[in-house]
């Protein structure tokens, strides 16, 4: 778990996001796609690519990110 781009190493902080990151899934199972308002405040990942990783994942600059600062490099975490 040492996945610095997406969990960090705090146990309680990994443990929230992890939360999180299952309500938004569930969210999005019941409702099948984001809402509009959702899509309307979702942050943004401009110059991206795709990178090698034992799973394909994308790379890019955050914008509008409620944790990330703007323009900060990332790569998105794996889904499985």
């Amino acid at each position: 778990m040492r996945d610095t781009l997406f969990l960090g190493h705090n146990p309680v902080e990994i443990i929230r996001r992890a939360r999180l990151l299952a309500d938004d899934i569930e969210h999005l199972v019941a409702e099948g796609r984001p809402s509009d308002n959702d899509l309307g405040t979702a942050p943004i990942l401009d110059h991206w690519v795709v990178v090698a990783r034992a799973r394909p994942a994308l790379a890019g600059l955050t914008t509008g990110h409620p944790v990330l600062r703007d323009h900060r490099p990332i790569i998105t975490s794996d889904p499985g």
